[in-house]
């Protein structure tokens, strides 16, 4: 170790030239980098908003939200389900398990499936859900 000290010391201008390519390299380095700031994720999420104008949060619930809250528990690659009832207003917000699935597509198109098969949902609904 000491020997290689030395020799640095001894040739400062071989050791200047050798900083300095290695600064360069570096910089050109940092330049070619590919880095994206905002790259594209799929988080395999989907929110399903029903509205029934008129009615109570209550009733939301239990005419609206868990009977599609029941459907979309059944599908398979689903990792959680979470839901807010409102006056007026059913979101139920689905994640897929994309940890432990190969087509998040086939989920979510199974998870549109079911929101379709509910079919005790009120008749006097404006919209699907």
């Amino acid at each position: 170790m000491k020997k290689i000290s030395q020799f640095f010391i001894e040739n400062s201008k071989f050791t200047l030239v050798v900083t300095l390519a290695i600064i360069v390299m570096g910089i050109q380095g940092l330049i070619k980098m590919n880095s994206e700031s905002f790259p594209s994720v799929d988080f395999a999420q989907a929110i399903v908003t029903t509205r029934y104008e008129g009615a109570s949060a209550s009733d939301v619930e239990t005419k609206i939200t868990k009977p599609i809250e029941d459907k979309i528990r059944g599908v398979t690659g689903i990792k959680d389900v979470r839901s807010i009832s409102q006056s007026g207003l059913s979101t139920i917000i689905v994640r897929g398990d994309m940890d432990n699935v190969d087509d998040v597509k086939e989920v979510m198109s199974d998870l549109q499936r079911a929101i379709d098969s509910v079919n005790d949902l009120p008749a006097d609904l404006r919209d699907d859900p």
